[in-house]
């Protein structure tokens, strides 16, 4: 038993459960995939976010309507109130195009989200501003945390709202950014992907306080042997048996580890 606390990497904080676009018991990135991930007791929800026609954030992750609403054009050519009419079909379920308004007074109370912005190379406003003007609006800025794969859009975000979480989801064909790129990256947590997660890769972030969480895992082996190497939280389309992986690990709450690092500022 000694052996096992001293080879496995120190946590930074908890690891944490987030529901992959909510959950698969909803079309993905609606309110009823949420409601999943909340009677799962996920510890997050995570959402992505693009621009309507008239720049209001909607949640949603494809810029292409084909695939959910059986819609021919994008994101981009509908306005919010029109993206509101269609109807989303995905693995039996049904659902409808959420406001980013919308969504967070739907969580207000019972889940904290991970908010990513997405682009479609289309908008004519400023994704980062309208997402944390609708945040501030919402009066959520405290029960949110954010990232990006657009790495520009992750800071700009860190530029509008230095006190907000804000993080860099990476994947594995990143185009060759060394270790050390990496955790040089101005930037408050790692997003990986199944095919990066490594024990020296993972420790090497938590020596540099910098946590990773990793997407997108359904299979309770690999949770656990990913939670073995250290990282700070399993995102997964089953946000119940992430859960169940992360229950048996201890450490100090995420909300506390970020009011640390950000300097006990109030708006986290």
């Amino acid at each position: 038993i000694i052996t096992d606390i001293f080879t496995v990497p120190p946590g930074l904080h908890a690891p944490i459960a987030v529901g992959h676009r909510g959950s698969a018991q909803g079309v993905e990135n609606t309110v009823e995939a949420v409601q999943g991930a909340i009677d799962a007791g996920a510890d997050y929800a995570e959402i992505d976010v693009l621009l309507s026609k008239d720049n209001v954030p909607m949640v949603i992750h494809d810029a292409d309507l084909s695939r959910l609403a059986g819609t021919r054009g994008g994101v981009y050519d509908f306005t919010a109130e029109e993206l509101q009419k269609l109807t989303l079909s995905q693995n039996g379920f049904t659902g409808r195009i959420s406001t980013l308004e919308e969504m967070l007074g739907f969580c207000d109370g019972k889940i904290r989200l991970v908010v990513e912005l997405k682009t479609h190379g289309r908008e004519s406003g400023d994704v980062a501003a309208l997402v944390a003007e609708t945040v501030e609006r919402a009066g959520a800025g405290e029960r949110c945390i954010f990232m990006s794969i657009d790495y520009a859009m992750a800071q700009r975000l860190r530029e509008l709202r230095p006190q907000w979480v804000v993080g860099y989801c990476v994947y594995g064909n990143v185009g060759g950014l060394s270790t050390g790129a990496l955790l040089e990256l101005d930037v408050d947590f790692l997003t990986i992907e199944e095919s990066m997660v490594n024990p020296r890769f993972v420790g090497q972030c938590l020596q540099a306080g910098l946590p990773v969480y990793v997407w997108t895992v359904d299979d309770p082996g690999k949770m656990e042997t990913y939670l073995k190497t250290g990282v700070n939280g399993i995102v997964s389309d089953d946000p119940a048996l992430a859960k169940e992986a992360v229950s048996g690990y201890g450490g100090e709450p995420m909300e506390e580890f970020y009011r640390w690092q950000k300097g006990d500022t109030p708006d986290f």
